[in-house]
């Protein structure tokens, strides 16, 4: 399931990038389109470390590595610890625990909630970050 996600990503993925740069604005685009783009980097790198330890488990904690990257770097763009996206981090355990098993799902658990702690510091020392997200 794993190496089927990376293989099959690909196509998905030039398809979403196609469609950032025809939907949303070019500010917003360049900066969605930069974080999908990490993507085909991790779909390759999924497929190797699987065919270079052949250990699944392994080739998982790219794919979390990935969605953590995702949310921060989303939290990030559309306002810090005030946004909607914060939120997502929950999708990191329910993610993590069944491919990487409880500690190391508990381990980018940790980092997420780091990630988030910053980010409240960030807010209550006054730092204004980038919102990206349109209001409609």
């Amino acid at each position: 399931m794993l190496l089927s996600m990376a293989v099959f990503g690909f196509p998905i993925t030039l398809v979403q990038l196609i469609l950032l740069w025809h939907v949303f604005p070019p500010e917003i685009a360049r900066w969605t389109a930069g974080l999908l783009c990490l993507a085909v980097p991790l779909q390759i790198g999924i497929i190797l470390v699987y065919r270079w330890t052949g250990s699944a488990r392994s080739a998982a904690n790219l794919l979390v590595v990935y969605v953590l990257s995702q949310v921060v770097g989303i939290t990030y763009l559309s306002g810090g610890v005030h946004s909607p996206a914060a939120f997502w981090g929950v999708l990191l355990p329910l993610v993590g625990i069944p491919l990487v098993g409880l500690r190391m799902a508990t381990f980018w658990t940790g980092l997420l909630i780091l990630q988030l702690g910053a980010f409240f510091v960030a807010a209550s020392l006054g730092v204004e970050l980038p919102n990206y997200v349109l209001p409609q």
